[in-house]
């Protein structure tokens, strides 16, 4: 969705639909399990693709291959695949990025390092994990209740048709922003909804850029998400995404009101 020039939201459901019947399919005939790979979806992005049907073309493209030419595919040497293949993993994680997970703070620098370092050194699978691991273990570490992994208390109050005002309670986390999200959107992106985290004690990175990015489908939809209760939270660093900590007294600062 970031890479999308278009900004679009996908529905992860869809994806998991399509990746299980996929490999379904794909074990009955004795092929092999398959995934999405964000490599193929750059490299189309990057020639100017704007739909899904890039993605199918691209499919077709190399079935069409695989299936009339494998001979001549073995004829590509490996060093040009793996040269395509280094190419766009930088364009993916630059030194810039690597810099700006760095200004966040640790709790999206040190998930950053675990999952890169142990993709390299086992597999995809095993990194993704073990970097997720890492990540709960430091919102733990910063405040996020336990009970609040996957759902959090989102109290919902509608003023008036089409305008509402949702407070969290306990954390805003990666692992619980699905559920904050649909609370949010309830009303649809054309509505007027505040956002109120003066009650929520911690709220992660990953969170706080994810609000950046509802702010603006709100923005394109006609509608506005405006923020309240970031004053009230000491920001691991001066990053405007860097997760926060409610404190007592609040402190001052709305990276969202900076332009």
């Amino acid at each position: 969705d970031n890479l999308d020039s278009l900004k679009r939201h996908s529905p992860p459901n869809r994806e998991l639909l399509a990746q299980g019947i996929g490999n379904v399919v794909s074990g009955m005939i004795g092929g092999l399990p398959l995934t999405s790979v964000i490599v193929r979806s750059s490299v189309n992005l990057n020639m100017g693709a704007k739909t899904k049907l890039s993605a199918i073309v691209h499919g077709l493209l190399l079935l069409g291959c695989v299936a009339l030419m494998p001979s001549f595919l073995n004829l590509i040497p490996l060093s040009c695949l793996a040269a395509i293949l280094i190419a766009t993993g930088i364009k993916l994680a630059s030194p810039g990025l690597v810099i700006e997970k760095w200004e966040m703070g640790r709790n999206q620098f040190l998930p950053f390092v675990v999952t890169v370092t142990t993709i390299i050194a086992t597999d995809l699978l095993v990194g993704i994990i073990a970097g997720l691991a890492v990540q709960y273990a430091l919102n733990l570490w910063g405040g996020a209740p336990l009970k609040s992994t996957f759902r959090t208390p989102v109290e919902l109050d509608r003023h008036d048709e089409g305008q509402g005002r949702a407070i969290i309670a306990n954390a805003a986390t990666f692992s619980n922003w699905v559920h904050i999200r649909s609370r949010l959107v309830s009303e649809g992106l054309h509505a007027t909804m505040v956002l109120d985290l003066s009650e929520t004690r911690f709220i992660d990175a990953t969170v706080m850029v994810k609000i950046r990015e509802l702010q603006q489908e709100f923005q394109r939809a006609g509608g506005s998400l405006k923020v309240e209760g970031l004053e009230e939270h000491k920001p691991e660093t001066s990053h405007p995404t860097a997760s926060r900590r409610r404190l007592i007294p609040p402190a001052s600062g709305n990276p969202f009101t900076k332009a």
